[in-house]
């Protein structure tokens, strides 16, 4: 067997859990806004989401409890008008927080990172200072929103397979929100219930358009697809609801990153070119539908017609005309943090040009334009000290791995920021996927897949006990008799740190052996294998290494207990050469010699993991 894995023909596989709980949460609520109970909706959604955090929190499950919170972005931002709109941003800022307390080591990792630092800097800044020049907590907050979703795809980063069931669920709460809101409103994205209006197009469109994305980009691996038509379909079905949310801010994300994979993309232009071939066939089926009126309409109100530019731009225009008077008067520092809305109503009456909203207090539609007003040059330097060292590392990145989903990632996230602020979870997922490429790139996308597919063993240490504590209680769990707690994983025993091994994929545990020597034994306390991936033969290499070890330590002989209704686990020791000794209560004492055993590893163990 090959030492390398053909990702075309693996898969990594995700955290069902984690997808069985976003399902809980996410499938009744589209029902529920699928049939108007817009109030029951978020009441529910916030409720059942609460519960999950809850239950992971409870079970120090610090990974899964990111990999939900980040799959149920696009409905957390949905209805957050309708339970607690600072919520999203707690549960964000929570994840990294609990992650600290369980796993301070990746904390650390992650505040190493030069780049992530300066943004966690500069956004706790820009919102403090907001809220001192305006006594207004809330101004600016989501500026924390953005940079917490930018540490939670960091963080998950270090487990492929979590990252990748964020991402999944994350796209599979999109389109449950296409199909919900399918019922409702001129543009997708935007309904009115009970009287209410409930969402924005663009902010359906970006989270669609990021899926447009991932479905293409590298072949489809960060949505874990491992073949071409399936990706493709979810590139087709994401791109017809973009069409028909008609949001221009998120259409010209799409496109931006669709002509980066045509230029950058050399293995995926042909899937590209033929994504964008089925979604123009779609447009004469969305023609022959109601929602046809409506996309007639957007595309109207996108291409030169006898409207004025601010109507086609949505107010836009007239802020990019309004902009230089504005950053003249005060170039350097700008006029504050916060006071943007406030400028723009005193401003906008000095100029008889401007349509939009003259004399109003209105939002910047634009990051740019935002940080232009607020802190001037500074502003502007900040976002450029972080974009450009930005890009060049994802276009490095691009070279040496030949992964462009970093790369569409910082694209993205600069397209996003000249329609809308881009401070919500959304922009910080794009965000996030850019600093990607701030990690070390030493192997190529493909090599790289494939070591995470690859079950790899390390020593158990203290230490790594601790960081996969979780991991192995849930594959002890699945065993007969009583499972461990935790302190009985942490107890001191004779060699044991010198003699057990942990089995991981993926980053995540899935068996592992804790051994101790006594005299001149080596005593096997625990052999554990996750269901799924029994009967692969990596017990009997997980023994065989432990043996070989033993044998360094003086250990000529194995011992064990083993459940006497246990009889999978007897068949598995007798076929492996033990022997029975005696009994002793319901447990039956088996022996086997050292030499024998060690040389189960040595047989084909390359080829099982690697070390």
């Amino acid at each position: 067997m090959s030492s390398r894995v053909s990702l075309a023909r693996s898969r990594v596989p995700l955290d069902r859990m984690a997808l069985v709980q976003m399902a809980i949460c996410a499938l009744p609520t589209a029902l529920l806004v699928g049939l108007a109970q817009r109030t029951l909706a978020g009441t529910l959604l916030y409720l059942s989401v609460l519960i999950m955090v809850g239950r992971c929190v409870l079970r120090r499950e610090h990974v899964r409890l990111g990999v939900v919170v980040l799959g149920l972005i696009p409905w957390l931002m949905l209805l957050r008008n309708d339970f607690s709109y600072n919520l999203l941003i707690v549960l964000l800022v929570a994840v990294p927080a609990f992650w600290c307390l369980i796993v301070p080591h990746d904390v650390a990792a992650l505040w190493a990172n030069f780049r992530i630092r300066l943004l966690l800097i500069l956004s706790v800044v820009y919102w403090l200072i907001s809220f001192f020049l305006t006594g207004d907590y809330s101004v600016n907050l989501r500026a924390l929103e953005l940079t917490s979703a930018v540490c939670v795809i960091f963080l998950l980063s270090g487990s492929y397979r979590h990252l990748l069931t964020a991402l999944v669920g994350l796209s599979l709460s999109t389109l449950s929100i296409c199909v919900a809101l399918l019922p409702y409103g001129e543009r997708l994205g935007m309904a009115s219930v009970d009287g209410h209006r409930l969402g924005n197009p663009i902010t359906l469109g970006i989270p669609l358009a990021l899926v447009v994305t991932l479905a293409i980009a590298d072949q489809g691996r960060l949505l874990s697809f491992a073949g071409r038509g399936y990706r493709i379909a979810l590139g087709v079905v994401a791109g017809a609801f973009l069409l028909i949310t008609t949001s221009r801010g998120a259409w010209a994300v799409a496109a931006g990153n669709l002509v980066v994979l045509m230029f950058l993309g050399k293995r995926q232009r042909l899937a590209t070119v033929g994504l964008l071939v089925a979604v123009a066939l779609s447009v004469p089926l969305i023609m022959a539908t109601q929602r046809g009126v409506y996309l007639e309409q957007g595309i109207r109100r996108t291409l030169p017609t006898d409207r004025t530019l601010t109507q086609l731009s949505s107010g836009r225009s007239d802020q990019w005309l309004l902009f230089p008077r504005l950053f003249s008067d005060s170039p350097f520092w700008g006029y504050g943090p916060g006071l943007g809305q406030t400028q723009y109503a005193k401003y906008s009456l000095l100029d008889h040009r401007v349509e939009y909203k003259p004399g109003e207090l209105a939002d910047w539609h634009s990051l740019y334009l935002q940080l232009g007003v607020d802190a001037g040059l500074i502003g502007l330097f900040s976002l450029a000290l972080i974009a450009i060292p930005l890009l060049w590392c994802c276009l490095r990145y691009l070279r040496v791995t030949g992964q462009i989903v970093p790369l569409l990632g910082v694209t993205g996230f600069l397209i996003v920021a000249a329609s809308v602020s881009a401070m919500d979870a959304v922009s910080g997922v794009f965000l996030g996927l850019a600093f990607l490429s701030t990690k070390e790139p030493s192997l190529r996308f493909g090599e790289a897949s494939a070591l995470d597919l690859r079950p790899s063993v390390v020593p158990l240490t203290r230490p790594r006990v601790r960081r996969y504590l979780n991991g192995l209680m849930r594959v002890d769990a699945t065993t007969m008799g009583d499972p461990w707690g935790p302190a009985q994983w942490m107890l001191d025993l004779p060699e044991k740190w010198r003699l057990s091994w942990c089995l991981l994929r993926a980053n995540e545990p899935i068996g592992f052996v804790i051994a101790t020597k006594k005299e001149s034994s080596l005593h096997i306390h625990r052999l554990a294998i996750a269901e799924h991936e029994r009967d692969s033969g990596l017990g009997k290499q997980l023994l065989g290494l432990a043996a070989r070890r033993g044998q360094v330590r003086g250990c000529h002989s194995i011992t064990l207990k083993v459940d006497k209704d246990n009889k999978g686990a007897i068949r598995f020791y007798h076929r492996l050469g033990f022997r029975s000794s005696e009994s002793s209560g319901n447990n039956l004492a088996m022996f086997a010699d050292s030499e024998a055993i060690a040389s189960l590893y040595a047989t084909n163990a390359n080829s099982r993991f690697s070390r």
